[in-house]
């Protein structure tokens, strides 16, 4: 009896050292594992400050600049003299839900920043004709011109210029309803605006659209002219753009 008494005694001691054993080791696992959890965590902190820090210190060197679209030249290419209701060029189409009168062809109000200077030619159909008497002369008091992108652009602003001088003001559009889409299909409504009686060839007016964002086409719905009948005349629109350029 006492001996195997004795033995019991042995066998409960060699029990209660493996069960310490055991909690010391998982003790040591544990703050091992929540030391090197810190460590990373204080790595991937420094990490995404130092990529932070990076990205502001980038974005600090680029700037948004509002910038004219260079459109390809439809008045160039086409002139002043074509009665068509639709052009297209360098995958940019213009068009007007009109009639058009003669010597005041669509093409005038679309003209590049690159090429075009208020007195110059024609284009390429060689007749000279000054930027005062070049202009749309659309057969409605309330036509809509549509231009079809070659791709988005974030269109941020316009310009619009009148006939005040050649053609008289009451033949300027007055009401108009700027519209963008990337379908040709669903319309967003970029800006309503009203351009002056006296807009001119060098009397424009240039809009801030309430609503500028990325838009393929964009068109203009003018809702009524300062009281001409039967004809509402524009003789250029510029689009401009906000873009970003960093160094």
């Amino acid at each position: 009896m006492p001996r195997r008494y004795k033995n019991k005694k042995v066998t409960a001691f060699s029990v209660t050292n493996i069960a310490v054993t055991l909690i010391v080791v998982s003790l040591t696992t544990a703050v091992y594992l929540t030391v090197n959890k810190i460590v990373d965590a204080t790595k991937t902190t420094a990490s995404q400050w130092k990529s932070s820090s990076n990205i502001s210190a980038n974005s600090q060197t680029c700037s948004t600049n509002v910038t004219r679209i260079n459109n390809p030249d439809f008045f160039y290419r086409y002139g002043s003299h074509s009665t068509a209701s639709s052009f297209t060029l360098d995958n940019w189409t213009l068009s007007v839900n009109s009639s058009v009168y003669s010597f005041e062809g669509l093409a005038s109000i679309l003209v590049s920043p690159n090429n075009f200077t208020f007195n110059g030619q024609d284009g390429e159909n060689g007749c000279c004709t000054s930027h005062g008497n070049r202009a749309l002369g659309a057969a409605s008091t309330t036509p809509t011109i549509t231009i079809a992108m070659d791709k988005q652009y974030f269109i941020s602003e316009i310009e619009w210029f009148g006939v005040d001088t050649m053609h008289g003001g009451y033949r300027n559009a007055k009401n108009v309803i700027a519209e963008g889409s990337n379908d040709n299909s669903s319309w967003t409504n970029l800006l309503s605006f009203e351009v002056p009686l006296n807009a001119d060839w060098d009397i424009a007016e240039k809009y801030t659209l309430s609503n500028p964002g990325s838009y393929q086409y964009i068109r203009f719905r003018i809702t009524s002219n300062w009281g001409a009948g039967g004809t509402t005349k524009i003789s250029a629109i510029y689009l401009y753009q906000n873009e970003t350029v960093c160094n």
